[in-house]
């Protein structure tokens, strides 16, 4: 992914979705200066709630909607393509399937706005990873290449040849990146549950998955 896009945020601590108007208009200012580029964040993760009711979720995808509309026009304007990324039900409950992200960003209709999506979330989630890779289709812009434990790509289970097959039918030409996490950083450990090592080293998890990745893509 170029510098023309952004995937997203880091997220060290998270916080219950909120109505709260000063508490979105403060995220907004952040993402708007994560658009510019301007300066270091320590971002709190948004979204995160639990059971809502239909009227609940309604109102959340519509504030969500409200909201992307008017980055996507600042990011337009600043040549960034914004990246909406289902997570998996265990951290949040507003947005886990791909098809819950492509009516979020259908609503938006902006080339500012895409889908972000990865293969640690979408194996949880999805009953079929290719199926929601082609639902995704031009709206793909960035995708998170992960193995159902954050290690190295082609070192677990997830359907790694149906991934690649779905990519060539939408003739996606974006970034694939590597997503994984350590847990010698503790922040990070701590927001993605990362309790052991996921390789020998962080470069040998590098190495081996980019050329699993190779291999798989070429």
């Amino acid at each position: 992914m170029g510098d023309g896009h952004l995937a997203e945020s880091a997220a060290e601590q998270r916080t219950d979705t909120t109505f709260d108007p000063g508490l979105t208009q403060r995220y907004t200012k952040v993402l708007k200066r994560v658009i510019n580029k301007d300066g270091q964040f320590n971002v709190r993760r948004v979204g995160r709630t639990w059971q809502a009711t239909a009227d609940e979720r309604s109102a959340y995808t519509d504030l969500l909607v409200d909201q992307l509309k008017a980055l996507s026009a600042h990011a337009a304007d600043h040549g960034v393509v914004l990246g909406v990324e289902p997570l998996n039900r265990f951290e949040t409950s507003v947005l886990n399937l791909t098809a819950d992200a492509i009516a979020i960003v259908d609503r938006v209709g902006s080339p500012a706005c895409g889908l972000m999506l990865d293969t640690f979330h979408m194996n949880i989630e999805e009953s079929s990873i290719g199926a929601a890779l082609r639902a995704a289709g031009p709206r793909l812009k960035h995708l998170h290449a992960c193995e159902n434990d954050r290690g190295a790509p082609g070192s677990g289970h997830v359907p790694w040849t149906e991934v690649a097959e779905a990519l060539r039918d939408i003739s996606y030409d974006g970034g694939v990146v590597i997503e994984s996490f350590t847990s010698q950083v503790k922040s990070i450990a701590r927001a993605a549950a990362i309790w052991r090592p996921l390789a020998a080293t962080q470069d040998a998890l590098a190495g081996n998955g980019l050329t699993h990745l190779r291999a798989l893509l070429r």
